[in-house]
């Protein structure tokens, strides 16, 4: 089963582009690993889901992201083989803004860089 659930801020406002004919999200989501650590992950919205990301979400967001792990292999501009791993996002739920909510313990503050 390939089912991932995250919660976290956006790191970076989330950049669109289309590929196949069909609209995509991309952004970077800050998890908390413990109260001065987080964990990065690229996220990718498609259709829908990518044209309510576009509307709603900025970068200091707090969301949570339900869908799947993707892996890729790639050739880097050193014709070096590489792999990278994404969240494929089937939904994303707004958690609140910046500042908005307090935040449970051990959640990005806003002393991250974000």
């Amino acid at each position: 089963m390939n089912n991932v659930c995250l919660i976290g801020r956006l790191a970076s406002d989330p950049s669109m582009s289309e590929a196949g004919g069909k609209r995509k999200a991309w952004f970077r989501l800050a998890v908390p690993r413990t109260r001065d650590e987080a964990e990065f992950f690229s996220v990718t919205a498609w259709e829908n889901t990518a044209n309510i990301v576009e509307r709603h979400c900025q970068k200091g967001d707090r969301v949570g992201v339900q869908g799947r792990l993707s892996s890729r292999e790639y050739e880097d501009k050193f014709k070096q083989r590489r792999e990278s791993v994404e969240v494929v996002a089937h939904r994303v739920d707004f958690a609140g803004t910046r500042g908005s909510a307090p935040e449970p313990a051990g959640a990005v503050d806003d002393d991250m860089p974000f």
